[in-house]
């Protein structure tokens, strides 16, 4: 066997000990062990140490210029805290929708849709989507109307239409009686959920 001298650690080595440059026709001038140190060495140097993040106690939103504290902004993976409010963030998302929704009719339909399309792509395996025919999901919605809880839901539902003149209303996960101010209130919906 042939034997060659590294150039970096001075030791003679065997041939096979090199990597073979085929553009040269000829073995490298350092050994395998002494290449594979040197870059390590130079990913070390480039690896750059991650600065901790220091998060502030308060910040002021770019949208309504209102010192608030950092719980009421988003904080994202990386670290960074959202330079708008949750709040100024809800408003903002609700008046670019309204204004789709304004501009384009069919906006929520084609929304909706791809959303459907979406849901069915994930859930391929779903009931629903394996009930192809229409006669098929007929006896599915009526197997679901007979459902107990559909029932019960049904009573709560017609039991809150009498209760609204009251201002009142029966919460559907508790079904207890409380006042509407304790209801969330859909604008676009104009009722109370």
């Amino acid at each position: 066997m042939e034997a060659k001298i590294c150039k970096s650690c001075g030791i003679e080595k065997e041939i096979t000990e090199f990597y073979y440059r085929k553009e040269n026709n000829a073995y490298r001038t350092e050994c395998k062990k002494c290449m594979l140190d040197k870059q390590k060495l130079k990913r070390s140097k480039k690896k750059k140490k991650k600065k901790e993040r220091i998060i502030p106690e308060s910040k002021i939103c770019t949208k309504c210029k209102i010192d608030k504290p950092i719980s009421e902004y988003r904080i994202m993976k990386s670290g960074y805290v959202n330079s708008v409010c949750l709040s100024c963030e809800y408003r903002q998302n609700m008046e670019r929708y309204y204004k789709k929704k304004n501009e384009d009719p069919e906006f929520l339909k084609n929304r909706n849709k791809r959303e459907r399309e979406r849901y069915y792509e994930k859930n391929k395996d779903s009931k629903f989507i394996e009930i192809r025919n229409k006669r098929e999901r007929e006896m599915y919605y009526e197997k679901r109307m007979t459902d107990p809880k559909y029932a019960e839901w049904k009573q709560i539902k017609e039991k809150n239409e009498l209760l609204i003149n009251k201002n009142k209303k029966i919460c559907i996960i508790c079904k207890k009686e409380k006042d509407l101010e304790e209801f969330y209130y859909r604008k676009d919906l104009k009722k109370y959920r």
